[in-house]
């Protein structure tokens, strides 16, 4: 019904009534089709199809948006990154990957914003890459993350920190880590030293024992 129709405003009904009445792989394909190039030139319209993938935790999305993000139409590349904050497969990561090393600010504080919203193995690696991006603006955030929830599960990105090749982001994981245990260093390597010495004096959210 949605291909047989002319009418845009009857086309975005369709969809609504789609998104309200099913949820499954069908949906994922027709936003699939819309997003192809060539298929759909409404900008709107196009928007709306993304917006059916916004919130899915399926995998699946992502090959799809990875093609919009890449694609011409720039007006829906952050809302491409956004619609993928619920998936949480390693495959995340490289999608989220390709956010943060933009040459668009906008892309790369969106895929931030998402990378803020991870948890577990998938945020300690999706902030990894983060440290690794050329932009400074990436890797600065990406310490400042790790600061605010740092744990003995992600302290170790900020000893990797400080062999960063931007010295900017160096200096930063050297001032958290200065802030989290009193002490500066001047190495990833004496940081992992000491760590590996005193580690039994603190506990999981790095709190020091009495």
């Amino acid at each position: 019904e949605f291909w047989t129709s002319s009418n845009m405003d009857q086309r975005m009904a369709i969809l609504d009534q789609l998104e309200s009445d099913y949820y499954g792989p069908g949906l994922l394909s027709l936003a699939e089709t819309i997003l192809s190039p060539g298929q759909v030139s409404e900008a709107n319209l196009r928007l709306r199809a993304v917006d059916l993938l916004t919130g899915n935790t399926s995998p699946d999305i992502l090959p799809i948006l990875a093609k919009v993000l890449n694609g011409p139409d720039e007006d829906i590349h952050v809302d491409a990154i956004r619609a993928a904050s619920q998936v949480k497969d390693p495959a995340l990561v490289e999608f989220l990957d390709e956010a943060t090393h933009s040459e668009n600010p906008e892309l790369r504080l969106t895929g931030l914003h998402v990378i803020d919203g991870l948890s577990g193995d998938l945020r300690s690696t999706a902030l990894t890459r983060a440290l690794e991006s050329a932009h400074e603006d990436v890797a600065l955030t990406a310490v400042s993350l790790i600061e605010v929830e740092a744990s003995e599960s992600t302290v170790h990105l900020l000893f990797d920190a400080l062999e960063a090749s931007n010295q900017s982001v160096q200096e930063e994981a050297r001032l958290s880590l200065d802030y989290i245990f009193g002490r500066s260093f001047s190495s990833g390597d004496e940081a992992r030293t000491w760590w590996a010495s005193h580690q039994s004096e603190f506990g999981p959210e790095l709190v020091r024992k009495d």
